[in-house]
């Protein structure tokens, strides 16, 4: 994120277990189906925040987004920054 601060994002994704919640929640396989369809062609599930095969891809960090949605764990997480 080079010289960007996380402090300037907006509640309340300020908060890195929010953050963190919506990362352990969303499936990154439905949101490509809903976006762009059921074309395996068009797109590959792969845990990473830039489009794989372009200059910024890696799967650095992306653990979180590798395995099964942990809904109950990303509901404490939220409980735990303050929301309900």
């Amino acid at each position: 994120i080079g010289s960007f601060r996380m402090n300037h994002l907006h509640p309340p994704f300020n908060d890195v277990r929010v953050r963190r919640a919506v990362m352990m929640a969303l499936s990154q396989e439905d949101y490509m189906t809903a976006l762009v369809g059921n074309d395996r062609a068009l797109w590959r599930p792969l845990p990473g925040f830039f489009t794989p095969d372009t200059p910024l891809y890696t799967e650095e960090g992306g653990d979180i987004l590798k395995g099964p949605r942990n809904i109950d764990a990303a509901r404490a997480l939220l409980r735990e920054a303050g929301y309900t």
